[in-house]
């Protein structure tokens, strides 16, 4: 019996496929495909990423999208089937096995490219010199380049005055001066409620402040979602103690690399906590893993407003109700690590310091302990005993531990290493509680400092008098 040509063999369902069908078929199940893709995205995307703008979203979906129909196309309606690998995969599991990888690689890529995209709410501080009693420093980023403005008044329902931004910039900085003293004041951005800050009293005067360093997203991404943010904790234990600080200082340490982009949108998501940093100033001192994978250092240049002076590194100072702070960055040019000052910043520091003394304190803050790097601690002992300059004490972080130290001037110089902003690799990691903060009480003749656990717990005090 001859066998018969390969074309008049019979189906074995019991007749030929429709081409025509097949094709409808599998456009059926491309385009349900897709369709799942983006509505499962959507959802992913609002429940991860739900405060970046929806442009970033229909992105990533587009080209997962894409993606699952390029897959489908070339594989599963080759030669116009709609059964591929030699119809041993039904087109079902196929369409679920596509599916599954567009949506993997959305959830893996979105969080990414959504903080790649950031848009931030405002935030305070002071820069160079700046008068916190008539003047005040406002920064944020936005999704698109804008030319933008900030209005401001004392009245909230009438923000009558505005302040312009320049070219339009992804980083935005904007400055408020001729501010009145003691004053209250309402400022809004483009796409923002409205916030407010209040202006410094003039001359001296009793108020506390708050400080920290190391902030939880220092090590990875991960640490976000299983460390405390020591920011939160600050403003509960404010709330309940009934004492809301006047600004708060950061001592670097904010992301666990400059181009960790996931951990920058969760640092600045943190400091926004129930507007802390929209409604008070936020001082910062940078640290080294700021500066890991951006030599240029142009990252945290876009970010804050604060000068990068002639050796590309970033120092300031300012002073609030009779005490001068000085905010330094005892790194070397181009390098991530410290080791002593750049000749720019010493001679910065002795005119800053012969500028100030008038002042009842001078505290300075910095990421490296001064007393664990031979070179500033001998500068700063110099300072002291020959150019007779006062340093009352030293915050810094740095080290994950808590430590109070003393630099062998004369006077000595305190040091409170305060590493504990949330890192998880620290020295009380076994404890049921391991981030802490600082918290200064000042008055016009002394100044204490109180170490706290972020559970209420104090870990020391200690008191330095005018």
């Amino acid at each position: 019996m001859a066998t018969p040509e390969p074309s008049q063999r019979p189906a074995r369902n019991g007749s030929r496929r429709n081409p025509k069908a097949a094709n409808a078929a599998a456009l059926l199940f491309t385009w349900g495909s897709l369709a799942m893709v983006l509505v499962a995205g959507l959802l992913l995307l609002h429940v991860f990423q739900e405060d970046v703008e929806p442009y970033v979203g229909y992105y990533i979906l587009a080209v997962s999208g894409t993606a699952v129909l390029f897959i489908y196309l070339t594989v599963a309606l080759r030669k116009e089937r709609i059964i591929p690998v030699q119809g041993r995969v039904p087109i079902v599991i196929w369409t679920c096995i596509v599916l599954a990888a567009g949506l993997a690689g959305t959830i893996i890529a979105s969080p990414k490219i959504a903080a790649e995209n950031m848009a931030t709410s405002p935030r305070l501080t002071w820069i160079d010199g700046q008068d916190p009693s008539t003047s005040i420093t406002i920064s944020w980023i936005t999704t698109f380049p804008e030319a933008t403005h900030v209005l401001y008044s004392t009245n909230r329902w009438t923000l009558d005055h505005a302040s312009t931004d320049g070219p339009a910039t992804l980083f935005h900085h904007v400055t408020l001066s001729g501010l009145a003293p003691n004053q209250t004041y309402y400022y809004q951005v483009p796409g923002h409620p409205v916030k407010q800050f209040k202006t410094a009293p003039v001359g001296q005067f009793n108020y506390t402040f708050y400080a920290w360093s190391d902030h939880r997203t220092n090590t990875d991404i991960l640490s976000s979602y299983t460390q405390p943010n020591a920011v939160a904790s600050i403003a509960s234990y404010a709330a309940t103690t009934g004492v809301p600080g006047a600004f708060t200082i950061f001592t670097g340490d904010m992301t666990s690399k400059a181009n960790d982009y996931m951990s920058w949108k969760a640092f600045f998501d943190d400091i926004a906590y129930q507007d802390w940093t929209s409604n008070k100033s936020l001082a910062i001192a940078y640290g080294n893993h700021e500066r890991y994978g951006d030599a240029e250092k142009s990252i945290v240049k876009n970010y804050f407003p604060y000068p990068q002076k002639a050796d590309t590194n970033f120092f300031y100072s300012f002073d609030y109700g009779g005490v001068h702070f000085i905010m330094l960055d005892p790194y070397l040019e181009g390098h991530s690590w410290a080791s002593n000052f750049t000749t720019t910043q010493l001679a910065w520091l002795e005119a800053d310091l012969a500028a100030h003394q008038d002042a009842n304190f001078t505290l300075i803050f910095m990421h490296p302990p001064p007393s664990s790097l031979t070179g500033v601690r001998g500068e700063l002992i110099k300072l002291v005993n020959v150019g007779g300059y006062r340093i009352d004490m030293a915050f810094c972080g740095h080290q994950h531990v808590f430590e109070r130290r003393t630099i062998a001037s004369t006077p000595p110089i305190d040091v409170l290493v305060l590493g504990l902003g949330g890192n998880p690799n620290n020295e009380y990691k076994s404890n049921a509680c391991d981030t802490a903060f600082a918290r200064f009480d000042v008055t016009t003749t002394a100044i204490t400092v109180t170490s706290i656990f972020i559970n209420g717990t104090i870990l020391d005090s200690f008191t330095i008098a005018a």
